[in-house]
């Protein structure tokens, strides 16, 4: 049950929709990720609180954005990108050493061997997991924004 603030405050928004095959152990670190206010973000990039939401069914999610967010972050990276032609690879620069911590945790065990662990080991692997994925996709609120808000520009 959605409570009664947080539903008045979703209701009569428009939402950027999608829908793809995912599950919900990923989904919740992007989402988290999206609303994640941290230094490496322009300010105002980040998604707000609780207009970031995902739903997973048999295999499929389907993940809402707010337009409202999605025009505002695509405003400021437009405005920041007038006066600096290179401010992608310059924001991309900022998650490598976050890009590349995450793919070394994955070819650092054979994956088969997480049968082996017990549950307090295996629960330590995903508190790691979680937080280089967490750290990892937190520029994703940037590119969603800037995508999705400058294809209306576009269009």
């Amino acid at each position: 049950m959605i409570p009664t603030g947080i539903a008045r405050e979703l209701k009569g928004r428009q939402w950027y929709h999608q829908r793809f095959d995912g599950a919900p152990m990923y989904l919740f670190a992007v989402g988290e990720a999206e609303v994640k206010p941290e230094r490496r973000k322009p300010r105002g990039t980040e998604a707000r609180l609780g207009r970031v939401s995902y739903f997973s069914t048999d295999g499929k999610s389907d993940w809402y954005l707010d337009m409202e967010d999605i025009r505002r972050g695509s405003a400021i990276l437009t405005r920041l990108a007038k006066h600096d032609p290179n401010i992608s690879a310059r924001l991309m620069r900022k998650w490598t050493k976050d890009e590349k911590n995450f793919e070394r945790f994955f070819w650092s065990f054979d994956p088969k061997s997480v049968k082996r662990l017990n549950n307090q080991d295996l629960l330590k692997l995903f508190r790691t997991y979680y937080r280089l994925f967490h750290l990892r996709f937190t520029s994703s609120a940037i590119i969603d924004h800037f995508a999705l808000g400058t294809d209306e520009h576009i269009a």
